[in-house]
């Protein structure tokens, strides 16, 4: 995923990359609400073994289909060194046929070379802050996103909705997502972090009603949904920033272990939620538990905003001459 995500950010012109990259991400709220509207049936008529069987296979037919289509990074191609060069102007001609490049021409990238892979290069040259923060935010958001995912089925089931309509609330909770991650990703174009962040607050607030509002089905579906619009919109376009947030040769590290953090949160969500029901029996003590980490990827992300973002180069550390300036592939 994270690979995927740090192509999708290098492929995409700068001015509408964060939604480029949001998405990219609509692949997971858009394959669990298919799986929340069919789980249902699938179960009900073939077991609960022909959902693992669906999700191996779908994926293997798409395997050809990115081993013919997907094209390498360009960037990558040029840290490789200038034997490269000839994929690169191949790859480059195939986006701007009129610009007349060739295998002989020179590319270069206006931005700092870091050790590639380099986990420790995540925290040196002012990144190690933003770093810290981003795992912080996102690990707060994936305890939220994954308690709900995991826990409202069970919820709407226990307050005496069918089996479908509980199916339906993760559905509908991850396709509000995608709703939500485009219009936050739009607004980030001036204020990013901020953006996200005021998501975050607000989904706080419909998570936490979510289990007022278990026992009426119809709108405790409503209130799903904006909670979802708001708190898994507010994750995909926060990844989306990360993965602009590091240099190319970074880029799969930093996006990398932003996706392991995420991980972890996942498997603490549904843990600090069963644990909460189990000492409570209450589930709107779960939801109003689940708020807080809502509340405190928010406030993180507004400490992240008030630092700098380390500065971008807009020119390179080598000479260039005149003739072959025209040449240079700045990393916009």
């Amino acid at each position: 995923m994270c690979c995927a995500l740090a192509l999708a950010s290098e492929y995409a012109p700068e001015r509408i990359r964060a939604t480029v990259v949001a998405v990219c991400l609509w692949g997971f709220p858009v394959g669990a609400f298919l799986g929340g509207v069919f789980a249902g049936d699938l179960i009900t008529f073939y077991g609960w073994p022909s959902i693992f069987y669906l999700g191996a296979v779908l994926p293997l037919l798409l395997l050809p289909v990115l081993l013919v289509l997907l094209p390498e990074s360009i960037r990558c191609l040029i840290l490789g060194g200038a034997a490269n060069g000839p994929l690169v102007a191949q790859l480059l001609a195939r986006i701007d046929p009129d610009r007349g490049l060739s295998g002989t021409d020179q590319f270069y990238l206006a931005e700092p070379i870091t050790s590639r892979g380099s986990t420790a290069a995540l925290f040196r040259d002012g990144l190690g802050i933003g770093t810290s923060l981003l795992w912080v935010a996102c690990f707060c958001s994936c305890i939220l996103i994954y308690c709900l995912i995991n826990w409202i089925p069970y919820v709407l089931n226990q307050a005496g909705n069918s089996i479908r309509v509980a199916a339906f609330g993760t559905g509908i909770f991850n396709f509000a997502g995608i709703a939500g991650s485009y219009l936050i990703s739009r607004l980030m174009r001036r204020h990013p972090l901020r953006a996200i962040a005021a998501a975050y607050v607000v989904g706080a607030v419909a998570v936490g009603l979510i289990g007022v509002a278990s026992h009426e089905g119809p709108l405790a579906l409503v209130i799903i949904s904006i909670a979802g619009f708001f708190a898994i919109g507010a994750q995909i376009s926060l990844t989306a920033f990360a993965f602009n947030y590091y240099p190319t040769s970074l880029r799969s590290t930093g996006g990398g272990w932003y996706q392991a953090i995420s991980r972890v949160g996942s498997i603490a969500g549904p843990m600090i939620g069963g644990a909460v029901l189990a000492a409570t029996g209450q589930p709107t003590q779960m939801f109003l538990v689940c708020a807080i980490p809502a509340l405190a990827a928010g406030l993180t992300l507004l400490v992240l905003s008030s630092q700098t973002k380390p500065a971008e180069v807009t020119t390179p550390s080598y000479p260039v001459s005149p003739t072959s300036l025209d040449r240079q592939i700045a990393s916009s």
